[in-house]
């Protein structure tokens, strides 16, 4: 992957990101359009965008490299439980705990990893990163909703959400070794080819939305920013590099948890009644960050 690709890349997205910022600032884009354009994402484009990066064939060799895959991706998930509890404690947080925890440890992975990693890396990259939001949706709906909501019941029906649902739809396609019939395949791609585009747009629509006066007191969000988008990525790729020889998963692996904070979390808190504007603010901070930090930790780790 070129360097320059790369950048240009994340430049572009910043740029979409920047009109949703504007739409929403003079009322093109209102909150009742995000969230309706949020779900058009979460139930049909994501899903589709999944779904068409296995579509044309089986893009494993043999089904032992797709579990072998699965596998990984399942463990850098697992990772990040032990990682965001030794970063609250290094960062020595005492308010707040839940939250900090849920912000270390879920990445924007599907509005935000998926549509980059597709774009940029191409489709067998995009096939990992599909694989990826498996147990990374679990991690989400499992794991982070109860550090919400620990007093509300668990909720099967939230971990099998649509994106899920897609990703395991992909696994057995890869199971079964078998193609889409061209025309679903087509309607799959044009569907999923909407992610890229409309999540900027979401992104930046949530950003308009965020009070910035508060910034200046919250600095605790600049070293919580260093860990969460240099710290963890690079322990995770500290792991990887003992055992996995396949170049193209830990660059998934590792740009995956490069992503800045799940925009989720700012739902979940609204939700629970937790402070949404801190949740916030971190989607903001690490989201502009993330323009730059994500190729730069690309140019050090891969170059």
């Amino acid at each position: 992957m070129n360097m320059t690709t790369l950048f240009s890349q994340m430049f572009v997205l910043a740029i979409l990101m920047g009109i949703g910022f504007l739409a929403r600032r003079v009322q093109v884009m209102d909150a009742g359009f995000s969230r309706q354009l949020s779900d058009l994402l979460l139930h049909i484009a994501i899903p589709a965008m999944i779904i068409a990066s296995v579509g044309k064939g089986d893009p494993f060799a043999d089904i032992s490299d797709m579990l072998y895959v699965l596998g990984i991706c399942t463990l850098v998930n697992a990772l990040m439980v032990p990682l965001a509890a030794l970063c609250v404690r290094l960062l020595r947080i005492r308010e707040d705990k839940a939250t900090f925890r849920f912000m270390f440890a879920l990445s924007n992975a599907g509005f935000m990893g998926l549509p980059v990693i597709t774009s940029v890396f191409g489709a067998r990259a995009g096939v990992y990163a599909a694989l990826y939001l498996l147990p990374n949706n679990f991690l989400m709906f499992g794991y982070g909703a109860r550090l919400f909501q620990h007093d509300e019941p668990f909720s099967w029906k939230r971990l099998f959400n649509a994106p899920v649902c897609a990703s395991l739809i992909a696994c057995l396609i890869c199971l079964t070794q078998v193609a889409l019939p061209a025309v679903i395949q087509e309607c799959a791609e044009l569907l999923g080819a909407m992610t890229t585009p409309s999540a900027m747009l979401i992104i930046g629509a949530a950003l308009a939305d965020t009070k910035l006066g508060a910034l200046r007191k919250e600095r605790v969000l600049i070293p919580f920013t260093l860990l969460r988008m240099c710290l963890i990525p690079l322990c995770c790729f500290a792991l990887l590099r003992l055992f996995v020889h396949d170049e193209t998963l830990i660059q998934v692996c590792i740009l995956m948890s490069a992503m800045p904070v799940a925009t989720n979390a700012v739902i979940f808190a609204s939700s629970c009644g937790r402070d949404t504007g801190l949740c916030s603010r971190a989607v903001f901070v690490t989201t502009l960050v993330s323009v730059i930090s994500v190729p730069l930790l690309y140019a050090l780790l891969f170059h």
